[in-house]
C-alpha cells in the first residue's frame, strides 16, 4: 500500500511542477514497473473492470490498473482542503491521472482559471516506462493560453463506500524545454464508474 501512495504522490508532484517548470519531469520507471505476479496490478491498486475509461484522440484507453487516494489536511501536509488523485495505468506505462482539491463541489474545470477555485489537473503519458529523457508528459494547462479552460471533470462522491462516479474530458498539452506547446491530445468520453479510493 505504501508503494501505491508513493506512486500517486509522484503524479501529484508531476502535475504541480508543470505549473512552475518548463521541463517535463521524469517519472520513476521502477514505480510503474512495480507489479504483482497476479495480473499486473500496481501494488495496492485494483484491476480495472471498466471503472476507468477514456478516449485519447478517438481511441479507447481502458487501463489495466487503477488507484485512487484522498489525502486529508493535517499538520504535516498543510493542505487547506482534502485532495484527490485518480490514476489509471497500463502495464506498459501509459497512464492518465486526475488531481484536484475538494472545496465545495465535485464539478471542476481544467486549465489554470483565475475565476474559480474548483480546478482539476489531468495528466497523460503514453510512455511512462521509458528512460527519463524520453518520457512525454501532457498536462491540461495550455501554456500558450494558460488561463483558458481546457475541459471539465464532473463527479459524484459516495463518501460512505469511498466511490467516485462521473465523467471527464479535456485537451492535454506537451511542452518543449522552453515551455512552448509542441503537441496536444484530446481526452473525451472519460468515465469513472464506482471508482474506489482510499483515505490517508
Amino acid at each position: 500500500m505504501k508503494k501505491i501512495k508513493n506512486l500517486l504522490s509522484i503524479f501529484v508532484i508531476l502535475a504541480s511542477l508543470t505549473f512552475v517548470s518548463c521541463e517535463n519531469e521524469p517519472l520513476d520507471q521502477t514505480l510503474l514497473n512495480n507489479t504483482n505476479t497476479g495480473g499486473g496490478i500496481i501494488d495496492g491498486g485494483v484491476p480495472n473492470n471498466g471503472n476507468f475509461k477514456v478516449k485519447i484522440d478517438g481511441e479507447w484507453f481502458t487501463p489495466a490498473n487503477i488507484a485512487g487516494l484522498k489525502v486529508m489536511p493535517n499538520s504535516v501536509n498543510l493542505q487547506p482542503f482534502p485532495s484527490y488523485t485518480i490514476l489509471g495505468a497500463s502495464d506498459s506505462g501509459k497512464f492518465v491521472s486526475i488531481q484536484f482539491y475538494y472545496t465545495t463541489t465535485f464539478n471542476l474545470i481544467t486549465g489554470f482559471s483565475t475565476t474559480s477555485n474548483n480546478i482539476a489537473t489531468i495528466a497523460y503519458s503514453p510512455n511512462g516506462n521509458l528512460p527519463d529523457d524520453q518520457i512525454q508528459l501532457y498536462v491540461s494547462v495550455n501554456a500558450a493560453d494558460p488561463f483558458s479552460t481546457t475541459g471539465s471533470v464532473n463527479l459524484n462522491n459516495n463518501a460512505t463506500q469511498q466511490l467516485l462516479n462521473g465523467t471527464f474530458q479535456t485537451t492535454v498539452y506537451l511542452l518543449d524545454d522552453n515551455g512552448n506547446v509542441i503537441g496536444s491530445k484530446s481526452l473525451t468520453e472519460g468515465t469513472l464508474t464506482n471508482f474506489p479510493y482510499t483515505i490517508e
